[in-house]
């Protein structure tokens, strides 16, 4: 537990801290903007070979107005394989990220959206 309450802490930390030092990490949104970004995580799941393994996407969003930007998201997980079976697992979503502010360094949002997974 201990580990946990630390790993938690130092990623809070590290998170801070690259928003206080990056210029960029400030909100633009305006209409006709848009975003873009990655991601990269370890999943709990059991693959179809019995270990876990990396998960991978990304999510793009287009801002129509200031507060409001619609957003995909995609993301894969190889699950392995076995005596010529493979397995993923693919998540699709779309959703309409509410923005609560204008050109500040923090945003409030809200997201609402739906998705499928296979």
């Amino acid at each position: 537990m201990k580990s946990i309450i630390r790993n938690a802490f130092l990623g809070l930390c590290a998170t801070a801290l690259f928003l206080a030092l990056s210029n960029s990490a400030q909100a633009q949104i305006s209409a006709g903007s848009g975003d873009i970004a990655g991601n990269v995580g370890y999943s709990n799941l059991v693959g179809v070979d019995g270990n876990k393994h990396i998960n991978f996407g990304g999510t793009l969003g287009y801002n129509f107005i200031p507060s409001s930007t619609l957003v995909f998201e995609y993301s894969y997980l190889p699950m392995g394989s076995v005596s010529g079976v493979n397995g993923n697992y693919q998540l699709l979503g779309v959703a309409d990220r509410w923005n609560f502010g204008g050109n500040e360094k923090v945003v409030p949002y809200v997201v609402v959206g739906f998705g499928y997974a296979r």
